[in-house]
């Protein structure tokens, strides 16, 4: 996992542009932006890390084999 794999601003993950698999959220990141993971297919799993508060709307839209592999830190909110 890359760092460049993610778009990352003010604590707000807007973009994943990685290949999948298993995801680990770095520390520092606060909220998954809406439709930030949309129709990530492969994306197995996902790791938040321990400032994660907000899962944005759509975020993980057309993402059919990460429903079962979340694993979260502290979260908070999930915005709809």
């Amino acid at each position: 996992m890359l760092q460049e794999d993610f778009i990352i601003e003010d604590g707000i993950l807007t973009k994943y542009n990685g290949k999948g698999g298993d995801i680990v959220i770095p520390d520092g990141v606060r909220e998954i932006g809406p439709h930030a993971f949309e129709n990530c297919v492969e994306v197995t799993s996902l790791r938040t890390g321990k400032d994660l508060r907000v899962i944005g709307y759509l975020a993980f839209s057309g993402c059919p084999r990460a429903s079962g592999g979340f694993k979260r830190g502290h979260l908070r909110t999930a915005r709809n």
